[in-house]
């Protein structure tokens, strides 16, 4: 992909820091292949170089060699990702702490400082919306219902 001094998108991703200075070190064929992929685009090429090992079991030294980086590189980027994600989510859970609940997981993340348990979901479990809280509602939502009373006692 040729690279011009009037080509408006090298200009915004300069702008943002996310041209990529070695776009000619991207090898991975289906990368180039796609007329929506641009090694230009560093965050596009960090995000496909993760997804490939993650999604396509592609091997990790293979996978960051056709990207243009080392194997160290690769999980540097890929816990610094994991790290961006979980910030956002716990950002988006304190400001929405009484109608969203949050389950996360990734079988295959590395640990990370600061997560102390896993969660393990399987590709069958579901994540099922809560219910908004009455604000004089004491009961649990997952609570079995009270009891009703027989007429007359």
């Amino acid at each position: 992909m040729a690279v011009t001094a009037t080509d408006p998108k090298v200009a915004v991703l300069a702008a943002s820091r996310s041209l990529n200075p070695y776009p000619e070190k991207v090898t991975d064929e289906v990368f180039l292949a796609s007329p929506f992929c641009d090694p230009r685009d560093l965050v596009q090429v960090k995000y496909e170089m993760v997804r490939r090992v993650r999604v396509d079991k592609v091997p990790v030294v293979r996978a960051a060699r056709a990207f243009g980086y080392c194997r160290q590189a690769f999980y540097e980027i890929a816990a610094a990702r994991l790290r961006k994600m979980y910030a956002s989510l716990l950002r988006a859970a304190t400001e929405h702490v009484d109608r969203l609940q949050i389950i996360v997981t990734d079988n295959d993340s590395p640990p990370i400082e600061g997560i102390h348990r896993a969660l393990e979901l399987s590709d069958t479990d579901r994540l099922v919306p809560m219910p908004p809280a009455e604000p004089d509602d004491t009961q649990p939502v997952d609570a079995p219902p009270e009891p009703e009373e027989e007429a007359g006692t």
